[in-house]
Protein backbone atom coordinates (compact mmCIF):
# COMPACT_ATOMS: atom_id res chain seq x y z
CA UNK A 1 0.00 0.00 0.00
CA UNK A 2 1.12 3.49 -0.04
CA UNK A 3 2.14 5.15 2.56
CA UNK A 4 0.66 8.31 3.47
CA UNK A 5 -2.80 8.13 1.58
CA UNK A 6 -6.05 6.49 2.83
CA UNK A 7 -7.38 4.03 0.25
CA UNK A 8 -11.06 3.32 1.03
CA UNK A 9 -11.82 -0.30 0.47
CA UNK A 10 -15.34 -0.11 -1.33
CA UNK A 11 -18.29 -2.01 0.01
CA UNK A 12 -21.21 -3.58 -1.71
CA UNK A 13 -23.35 -0.89 -0.04
CA UNK A 14 -20.94 1.86 -1.90
CA UNK A 15 -21.93 -0.38 -5.44
CA UNK A 16 -25.36 -0.32 -4.71
CA UNK A 17 -25.44 3.78 -3.81
CA UNK A 18 -23.18 4.68 -7.45
CA UNK A 19 -25.87 2.10 -9.50
CA UNK A 20 -29.34 3.93 -8.38
CA UNK A 21 -30.28 6.15 -11.01
CA UNK A 22 -31.85 9.79 -10.62
CA UNK A 23 -35.11 10.40 -10.45
CA UNK A 24 -35.33 12.36 -13.35
CA UNK A 25 -34.65 9.33 -15.07
CA UNK A 26 -37.14 7.37 -13.84
CA UNK A 27 -40.03 9.95 -14.96
CA UNK A 28 -39.00 9.63 -18.63
CA UNK A 29 -40.55 6.63 -18.43
CA UNK A 30 -43.73 4.96 -18.73
CA UNK A 31 -45.32 3.10 -16.30
CA UNK A 32 -47.54 1.31 -18.40
CA UNK A 33 -44.92 -0.39 -21.06
CA UNK A 34 -45.96 1.56 -24.03
CA UNK A 35 -42.71 2.58 -24.87
CA UNK A 36 -41.64 -0.86 -25.64
CA UNK A 37 -41.52 -2.93 -28.89
CA UNK A 38 -43.91 -5.66 -29.54
CA UNK A 39 -41.99 -9.03 -29.64
CA UNK A 40 -43.57 -10.70 -32.44
CA UNK A 41 -44.57 -8.14 -35.83
CA UNK A 42 -48.19 -7.78 -36.44
CA UNK A 43 -49.62 -8.23 -39.62
CA UNK A 44 -53.15 -7.65 -39.05
CA UNK A 45 -54.65 -4.20 -37.50
CA UNK A 46 -52.76 -3.49 -34.42
CA UNK A 47 -56.00 -3.14 -32.41
CA UNK A 48 -57.27 -6.85 -32.52
CA UNK A 49 -56.35 -9.84 -30.67
CA UNK A 50 -54.85 -11.72 -34.70
CA UNK A 51 -51.19 -11.31 -35.06
CA UNK A 52 -51.19 -13.21 -38.48
CA UNK A 53 -53.03 -16.05 -40.59
CA UNK A 54 -51.45 -19.33 -40.66
CA UNK A 55 -50.46 -20.46 -43.92
CA UNK A 56 -49.18 -23.69 -43.40
CA UNK A 57 -50.28 -27.07 -45.47
CA UNK A 58 -52.62 -28.53 -42.29
CA UNK A 59 -54.05 -24.81 -42.50
CA UNK A 60 -54.86 -24.45 -46.06
CA UNK A 61 -56.54 -27.74 -46.31
CA UNK A 62 -58.43 -26.97 -43.30
CA UNK A 63 -59.75 -23.89 -45.58
CA UNK A 64 -61.02 -26.23 -48.11
CA UNK A 65 -62.31 -29.20 -46.27
CA UNK A 66 -63.45 -27.52 -43.12
CA UNK A 67 -64.44 -23.92 -43.93
CA UNK A 68 -61.47 -22.73 -41.25
CA UNK A 69 -59.15 -20.25 -41.19
CA UNK A 70 -56.43 -20.34 -38.61
CA UNK A 71 -54.32 -17.55 -36.96
CA UNK A 72 -51.89 -16.89 -34.36
CA UNK A 73 -53.51 -14.95 -31.83
CA UNK A 74 -52.94 -12.75 -28.98
CA UNK A 75 -52.09 -14.98 -26.06
CA UNK A 76 -54.19 -13.40 -23.35
CA UNK A 77 -57.36 -12.79 -26.39
CA UNK A 78 -60.39 -14.67 -25.59
CA UNK A 79 -62.50 -17.01 -27.92
CA UNK A 80 -65.60 -14.03 -27.99
CA UNK A 81 -62.70 -11.28 -28.88
CA UNK A 82 -61.42 -13.31 -31.37
CA UNK A 83 -64.77 -13.80 -32.97
CA UNK A 84 -65.71 -10.47 -32.66
CA UNK A 85 -62.53 -9.09 -34.57
CA UNK A 86 -62.84 -12.02 -37.40
CA UNK A 87 -66.02 -10.77 -38.03
CA UNK A 88 -65.49 -7.07 -37.57
CA UNK A 89 -62.14 -7.31 -40.03
CA UNK A 90 -63.61 -10.03 -42.57
CA UNK A 91 -67.31 -9.20 -42.32
CA UNK A 92 -68.42 -12.69 -42.05
CA UNK A 93 -70.55 -14.61 -39.80
CA UNK A 94 -68.58 -17.07 -37.15
CA UNK A 95 -70.02 -20.75 -36.11
CA UNK A 96 -67.10 -21.87 -33.49
CA UNK A 97 -63.74 -20.54 -32.44
CA UNK A 98 -61.41 -23.33 -31.56
CA UNK A 99 -57.97 -22.72 -29.73
CA UNK A 100 -54.68 -24.32 -28.64
CA UNK A 101 -50.90 -23.22 -27.53
CA UNK A 102 -48.28 -24.31 -29.21
CA UNK A 103 -45.11 -25.96 -27.89
CA UNK A 104 -43.36 -23.09 -28.54
CA UNK A 105 -45.46 -21.03 -26.85
CA UNK A 106 -47.44 -19.32 -29.44
CA UNK A 107 -51.41 -19.33 -29.64
CA UNK A 108 -53.39 -20.02 -32.21
CA UNK A 109 -57.63 -19.78 -33.45
CA UNK A 110 -58.85 -22.64 -35.32
CA UNK A 111 -61.97 -20.10 -36.45
CA UNK A 112 -64.94 -22.03 -38.43
CA UNK A 113 -66.58 -19.57 -41.36
CA UNK A 114 -70.52 -19.81 -41.49
CA UNK A 115 -71.54 -21.84 -44.43
CA UNK A 116 -72.81 -18.83 -46.47
CA UNK A 117 -69.32 -17.48 -47.08
CA UNK A 118 -66.19 -19.50 -48.10
CA UNK A 119 -62.98 -19.82 -45.98
CA UNK A 120 -61.07 -20.20 -50.06
CA UNK A 121 -62.02 -16.77 -50.39
CA UNK A 122 -61.12 -15.10 -47.44
CA UNK A 123 -58.14 -16.74 -47.35
CA UNK A 124 -57.06 -15.46 -51.09
CA UNK A 125 -57.69 -11.82 -49.46
CA UNK A 126 -54.88 -12.64 -46.24
CA UNK A 127 -52.68 -13.84 -48.60
CA UNK A 128 -52.38 -17.57 -47.40
CA UNK A 129 -52.89 -18.96 -50.75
Amino acid sequence: MVEGKDVKKSTRKDAKKDNKKSPEADKSKSKTGADKKPKVKTRMLNNTSLIAPVATEKAVLMVDTQNTLVFYVNRNARKEKIKKDVEELLNVKVDDVRTTITMSGKKKAYVKINEEYLASDLAGKLGMM
